[in-house]
């Protein structure tokens, strides 16, 4: 199939944004020179107290405000779903973003495998104003990218992944009582729900930011923890969470994530000033007070019964 008789489909493009008004427009313009000419941009400010909303409103009719009061990301991406047209949709985060031919390679992904439902691109992470580093996805070139890859991983952020609506709509939407892990939670419902994920190829990439405040802000790194044992919660709670295999991977995936998540915020910390090093003691100490009940969880689920063996 050529490109000039494949499918066209509207790409519903949706933006939360809180407080950005240093990096939204680097996200919004990524998106105005896409290569693919059939998008719409929805951007939702969540309450801002800055100047984003007065920076969002300079692209005029080139993009859709929508205006809230701050209830946190997934409400902001849920309100932009609602307010949507696109049979595709794509998350933006206000201080990421993407390449201009990205949306083209989801687009060519999707004519190309017309029974999968999650499209994901390469990624890179830039460090801002931290150690200078940029890093690039290295899964396996393989197009569909497996169950286990997806629970155990640490997965793409939502930049990268492009959704057919019908899976978003049968995900639910993203749970608006996590604050972080949401896309982590939305995405794993999304293809327990069916969708099948697989790698759209091309050169295009979408670039995750961090900043010096992303990981102790606001009792990040509390939150964290809270959000990912409500994330484990509710994968045993569906129904497939009777299987010995898929349950082993709910367990690789809530130790992995502790285990990788305090390397990193103690490699952070220990670029900086001694003051961040006491600081990094301190909320050791306080998420080994939250570790007693994150332990205790793995104790209920006698993981010494469950098989890691597929069938």
């Amino acid at each position: 199939m050529t490109e000039s008789t494949s499918f066209q489909p509207l790409v519903s493009v949706i933006i939360p944004c809180y407080n950005r008004e240093r990096y939204i427009s680097e996200a919004i313009n990524s998106i105005l020179d896409q290569s693919y000419p059939f998008i719409e941009i929805i951007v939702v400010d969540d309450g801002s107290t800055d100047k984003s909303v007065e920076v969002i409103k300079s692209y005029q009719d080139k993009i859709i405000l929508i205006e809230q009061k701050n209830k946190g990301p997934s409400s902001a991406r849920n309100t932009g779903i609602q307010n949507s047209h696109g049979e595709l949709l794509v998350f933006l985060d206000s201080d990421d973003y993407i390449s201009r031919d990205l949306i083209s390679d989801h687009i060519r992904a999707f004519n190309r495998w017309p029974d999968a439902g999650v499209f994901c691109a390469n990624w890179s992470t830039f460090h801002e104003e931290m150690i200078p580093e940029v890093t690039t996805s290295d899964w396996p070139v393989e197009p569909e990218i497996p169950l286990d890859k997806i629970i155990t991983e640490h997965l793409p952020f939502p930049a990268c992944l492009m959704y057919k609506r019908k899976y978003v709509d049968l995900a639910g939407g993203f749970d608006e009582e996590m604050r972080n892990t949401e896309d982590c939670d939305f995405l794993i419902r999304a293809v327990l729900q069916g969708a099948k994920m697989v790698r759209s190829g091309g050169n295009g990439y979408a670039t995750y930011r961090t900043t010096p405040n992303s990981i102790t802000k606001n009792d990040g790194v509390i939150r964290f923890y809270k959000n990912q044992i409500r994330l484990v919660k509710k994968l045993l709670s569906m129904d497939c969470s009777s299987d010995s295999y898929f349950l082993s991977l709910v367990m690789n995936r809530l130790m992995k994530n502790r285990t990788d998540y305090w390397f990193g915020c103690l490699r952070w910390h220990l670029s900086l000033l001694p003051i961040e090093i006491v600081k990094f003691l301190y909320y050791l100490f306080r998420v080994s007070l939250i570790d007693f009940g994150y332990f205790g969880y793995l104790i209920k689920l006698k993981p010494w019964t469950i098989s890691s063996q597929v069938d």
